[in-house]
């Protein structure tokens, strides 16, 4: 049964999703010992991934693919994690408990 040629582009769109996962969502941090906590990690940097995904759609519906080629990874993802200080003085460390346990 020959293969669609569609097939391996779509494997090659995921493979890519998920290396930006591991490079720079950091989908598996060093340190996180607790079972709870690393499940968290992944699921936030499975979302935050998700969330690139829809930005770059969005981008490349209103501004075309060359937008979307000019997009720098690293950049945007440096802007989206820097929310964290915010959240930090927001929410108190007691909070997030639920997670070390």
């Amino acid at each position: 049964m020959p293969m669609s040629s569609a097939a391996p582009i779509a494997r090659w769109q995921i493979e890519t999703h998920f290396q930006r996962l591991a490079q720079q969502l950091h989908d598996e941090p060093a340190g996180l010992d607790a079972p709870r906590a690393a499940l968290f990690a992944f699921t936030i940097a499975i979302v935050a991934g998700n969330a690139l995904a829809l930005v770059m759609g969005a981008l490349r519906a209103a501004h075309g693919e060359e937008a979307v080629r000019e997009l720098s990874y690293y950049y945007f993802v440096l802007e989206v994690s820097q929310t964290w200080k915010g959240m930090a003085v927001a929410v108190a460390e007691s909070d997030w408990a639920f997670v070390r346990h």
